[in-house]
């Protein structure tokens, strides 16, 4: 694994704070309404798929999946104006979402000139 710097390592913990904390929201909020098993498995098997990636630190993963978010950003600002109802569920998934959006894409940006510097040093010292 290469260095990463302070900034780099916590925006990464920064985007998956704000991940985890949209997931909790929308748990609780599938929870409360008991939708059933189907319903679990459309919400949180799309986010499934990048647990690999982020648990190896891959950038490219961190990319893909703010693409998959914002599927999520336009479903929460619905549930927000549609039923408003719970509205503090509401506003911690969409506040999950943006702090892991934002964090998201300057750990991809700052994550990726590391390790463009670091093999650029790699290529330098080789005979």
């Amino acid at each position: 694994m290469t260095e990463r710097s302070l900034r780099t390592a916590s925006t990464r913990w920064l985007a998956l704070a704000g991940l985890a904390l949209f997931v909790v929201a929308l748990a609780a909020a599938i929870t409360r309404r008991d939708a059933p098993i189907g319903i679990y498995l459309l919400c949180f098997v799309p986010l499934a798929i990048f647990l690999p990636g982020l648990i190896r630190d891959r950038v490219r993963t961190y990319v893909w999946l703010c693409f998959v978010i914002l599927w999520y950003f336009i479903t929460v600002v619905l549930w927000l104006f549609n039923e408003p109802s719970d509205p503090v569920l509401a506003w911690a998934a969409m506040f999950g979402i943006v702090v892991f959006f934002n964090a998201a894409m300057m750990y991809v940006r700052w994550r990726s000139q590391e390790l463009r510097a670091q093999a650029e040093i790699s290529e330098v010292e080789r005979p």
